[in-house]
């Protein structure tokens, strides 16, 4: 689902802010650097669809927050956090630079119970 070969060449928390997401990249010497992504000014990268095919809308949930034991308990499953949706309402793919920034907004969120799961 995700573009591998940009994926895989892209380093960021979802706890840190947006600003720290970095891509590497070979510099003129053919040595690998990293770069930030996110601006100013934004790397072209941050404007490409983070899926393949490219999507407008996708739903994201933490594996460690929902395959959680902790959710059997009958009283708990109500207190379960919604995933994440992401949608572009015009139909326009979602972009590494839309994707990290929602991403970003919504982790945090998650922080206590992840921790406390």
């Amino acid at each position: 689902l995700f573009v591998e070969e940009l994926t895989d060449r892209f380093r960021w928390s979802v706890l840190d802010p947006p600003t720290t997401a970095q891509i590497v990249e070979l510099d003129d010497t053919g040595s690998p650097q990293w770069r930030p992504l996110l601006g100013p000014p934004n790397h072209a990268l941050a404007e490409e669809p983070v899926t393949q095919p490219p999507r407008c809308r996708m739903l994201i949930a933490f594996d460690v927050v929902y395959s959680a034991d902790y959710w059997l308990d009958a009283d708990a499953l109500n207190e379960q956090p919604a995933p994440l949706v992401i949608e572009n309402v015009g139909g326009q793919p979602i972009t590494f630079e839309k994707f990290i920034n929602e991403l970003h907004l919504y982790a945090p969120e998650l922080r206590e119970t992840i921790f406390g799961i």
